[in-house]
């Protein structure tokens, strides 16, 4: 897990920072996790409901 660094990090997924330290970390399973470079509009939020993988193209590709 990347912890921010020194300087933190726009967000996290799946804990919070408490007072510089990593806590409160959630403990089930997260999927269909998307991160995006812009805010999404009704329309393509509602697309990727009836298609999630529409469109995307996987980090790890």
């Amino acid at each position: 897990m990347f912890d921010g660094g020194e300087t933190g990090a726009d967000f996290t997924v799946g804990a919070v920072d408490r007072s510089g330290e990593m806590g409160n970390f959630y403990a089930g399973q997260l999927g269909g996790l998307a991160v995006f470079n812009r805010a999404l509009n009704e329309r393509e939020i509602a697309e990727l409901h009836i298609s999630p993988n529409r469109g995307r193209e996987r980090a790890d590709r």
